[in-house]
């Protein structure tokens, strides 16, 4: 009912508080649990195998490690949420329908209600990738520092799977989310870097703006470098690797901020809502 009432005040709908969208949504993740503790099965053992891989990583391997994390929490969640719409579509077209046979209910108020009913499935699927990652990768920052911008990212690309599970059937959607994904992937700013990435033209602008990939990255390399001793700080000329021990020159070298994390965090939550 709460939900409800946040979908009615956010579409300015009376008719969402009555309608069945949220309890059916709801349903569709309760109705058959074991298709949601397979998810869950998923995501601890993607973390744990991403863990296994690198191991108490060093910060040389931090860009490497933040870019295969994106893509697989991106993978995992995009395709767990490509059926999120296509189960309720049929039901939805009828009952939205203005016509004798239809409720004329409001489409924006389904929307939100379904939205709001994925986020508790998004947070502990998040927190489940996480959990059995973080105690293997050991990372130099706070768990909550990693939480927070994969929680954001997966909004993203839960949203981004959205669009497709709503346009095109089952099978189309998955293949359009992984499509979208290696997208992403190639607009994270890795490889190629930020700066190769922008000599192409104002075209591709867009392309890097909407894609998580690029603001999660960021995100996870900034939090580490935040958890830094100064040792790591002072200027590449100082160091003999300055690739593997400067954390400055890594800034300079993808064109990064180093207290970026916070925004990047608020970027994925409006590319989540956009989408």
């Amino acid at each position: 009912k709460t939900a409800y009432e946040i979908a009615s005040c956010l579409v300015g709908s009376e008719m969402c508080i009555r309608d069945r969208f949220l309890n059916r949504a709801i349903l569709a993740h309760t109705r058959h649990p074991g298709d949601f503790v397979f998810e869950l099965g998923v995501h601890f053992a993607a973390g744990a195998f991403l863990g296994a891989l690198y191991p108490h990583f060093e910060f040389r391997d931090c860009q490497q490690v933040s870019f295969i994390l994106q893509l697989s929490l991106g993978g995992t969640v995009a395709l767990s949420s490509a059926k999120t719409f296509g189960g309720l579509r049929q039901a939805a077209w009828r009952e939205l329908s203005p016509t004798l046979s239809g409720y004329g209910l409001d489409p924006a108020a389904f929307c939100v209600a379904t939205c709001l009913a994925e986020l508790p499935r998004l947070l502990l699927i998040t927190l489940a990738f996480l959990s059995t990652w973080f105690p293997t990768a050991r990372p130099r920052t706070s768990f909550a520092r990693y939480f927070w911008p994969c929680f954001c990212a997966a909004l993203a690309a839960s949203g981004l799977a959205h669009v497709f599970s709503v346009t095109q059937d089952s099978k189309a959607a998955q293949l359009s989310s992984v499509s979208a994904l290696i997208a992403c992937a190639m607009f994270s700013g890795v490889a190629p870097r930020l700066s190769e990435l922008k000599k192409l033209g104002l075209a591709v602008k867009p392309l890097i703006w909407g894609s998580y990939a690029r603001w999660l990255v960021e995100s996870l390399y900034a939090a580490e470098i935040l958890a830094l001793s100064m040792a790591w700080r002072m200027p590449p000329a100082f160091y003999a690797k300055p690739r593997m021990e400067s954390a400055l020159e890594g800034l300079l070298l993808f064109g990064y901020v180093a207290r970026a994390a916070s925004v990047n965090c608020g970027v994925l939550a409006l590319l989540g809502v956009f989408f």
